[in-house]
């Protein structure tokens, strides 16, 4: 291995190194210049055909990397702090065993990815109707989020989820994502049972939390109601999400949909 060197660096610095590194044929990486990170400043190891780099979200830590050198990606992952995350994006399925052996991290999870085409608000409504849950549709259920609720559905949402795996927002993102009415609640009783979280990317509709301890039309009728004025709104035209493979209700909840791409969420255990 080439001389290793450590530095504390901003996104554009280490964008910098890893622009350096020869292009190859066995580049392996689960870094694709992601927009939420370049806000963040690193903690790097670095040769000449590796980084390794990680940063705290509030929650946990989390690790990538970019390598032409296999032999130096697992040498260098195993200096990252214990019980830091790696989420590893690829369109194959049933990968464990391959990014365990060039990671050295341990599987914890794997979510699969789907997604359709949204042809515009008349079908959509019709698409609606064709399910079975439609004919108990109410439209006084759900509302938005206001800021004084934050701290509750933080509290909610850290109870019910797990914050490695499923990216849980912060609370200055949730109290943002409050403040544009994309956090729809339901409550009885003075409590939050049912919470929905979306995205407007561009034209895209993204929802990675959807939480309901309620009866199922609840949750049901916020996401009908939520995703048609997002069409009408912002005039989407995709819709996706992602699920944890074995989560047997999410997946029939979602037709058992195909996947087109998998997120193997990985975790340092130390060798």
């Amino acid at each position: 291995m080439s001389e290793l060197k450590k530095e504390r660096l901003q996104f554009k610095d280490l964008h910098k190194l890893i622009l350096n590194i020869p292009r190859s044929k066995e580049m392996a990486t689960n870094f694709c210049g992601q927009k939420e990170l370049q806000k963040q400043t690193f903690e790097v190891l670095y040769t000449d055909l590796t980084v390794v780099f990680w940063y705290w979200d509030a929650f946990v830590c989390r690790v990538f990397f970019y390598s032409v050198k296999d032999s130096e990606v697992r040498k260098l992952l195993q200096m990252t702090p214990e019980n830091a995350v790696m989420d590893i994006i690829s369109p194959q399925k049933e990968e464990q065993k391959r990014w365990e052996k060039l990671t050295g991290f341990s599987s914890y999870a794997v979510y699969g990815r789907f997604g359709r085409k949204i042809a515009g608000i008349e079908e959509e409504k019709k698409r609606f109707k064709r399910e079975p849950l439609d004919r108990f549709y109410k439209e006084e259920y759900g509302i938005p989020a206001v800021r004084e609720q934050l701290e509750e559905i933080q509290q909610v949402l850290e109870d019910h989820f797990d914050a490695g795996a499923d990216h849980l927002y912060s609370k200055q993102e949730m109290a943002e994502l409050i403040d544009k009415k994309r956090v729809w609640i339901h409550s009885e009783e003075g409590r939050i049972t049912t919470i929905f979280v979306y995205r407007i990317e561009g034209k895209k509709f993204y929802s990675n939390i959807s939480l309901n301890d309620s009866t199922a039309d609840v949750l049901y009728s916020i996401q009908k109601k939520v995703l048609l004025n997002a069409i009408e709104e912002f005039k989407v035209l995709y819709y996706y999400g992602w699920i944890r493979i074995n989560n047997r209700q999410a997946l029939r909840k979602n037709h058992y949909p195909e996947f087109d791409a998998y997120d193997y969420v990985m975790v340092q255990k130390g060798e």
